[in-house]
């Protein structure tokens, strides 16, 4: 089954529109390429679970949530822009926030990956933000506005002078 999901990407590899209406388990989303050749998207997509190790297209803004998680993701290359929902990409294997949406309309998840900072990351998240479990050595990058939560748990390299000084919500 994993071979004939690749060879589907791989035969409509010229239509970004076709690739992702395949591989997004939400079946209602609605697609358009943007002026910038970036997949605007109105809907959900949830491309969760499907063992992939990069972003198969390039999305622009996701008028819905975003869940790109339990693949083996290295980065956030085309990753949207803007979420106006939640964007989770958690249990990858994400080393930089480089390429993750600037806003977020709910939470921020990339808990369990390899991040060690923050920089590169959204510049405002509308709810939780959740970085838990990753190997962050300073919350340099942490947005200037974040609403409700910030959870750092288990990152075991994290100076405790710096979990002391965030105010945990």
């Amino acid at each position: 089954m994993k071979y004939l999901k690749s060879y589907q990407i791989f035969e409509y590899a010229e239509d970004p529109i076709l690739i992702i209406s395949k591989l997004n388990k939400n079946k209602d989303a609605r697609y358009s390429l943007n002026d910038k050749g970036l997949i605007d998207v109105e809907g959900n997509v949830r491309i969760s679970s499907l063992n992939l190790t990069t972003l198969p297209v390039k999305f622009g803004k996701v008028n819905g949530y975003f869940k790109c998680d339990h693949n083996q993701l290295t980065s956030l290359e085309g990753c949207p822009t803007r979420v106006s929902e939640s964007f989770s990409c958690n249990f990858n294997k994400i080393t930089s926030l480089k390429g993750s949406p600037k806003l977020i309309g709910s939470y921020f998840n990339v808990g369990n990956n390899e991040l060690t900072t923050l920089k590169g990351g959204p510049t405002e998240v509308g709810g939780f933000y959740d970085v838990s479990n990753n190997n962050l050595i300073e919350l340099d990058g942490l947005p200037k506005r974040y609403v409700n939560f910030l959870n750092i748990d288990r990152n075991v390299n994290l100076p405790k002078s710096l979990i002391n000084a965030v105010k945990i919500y």
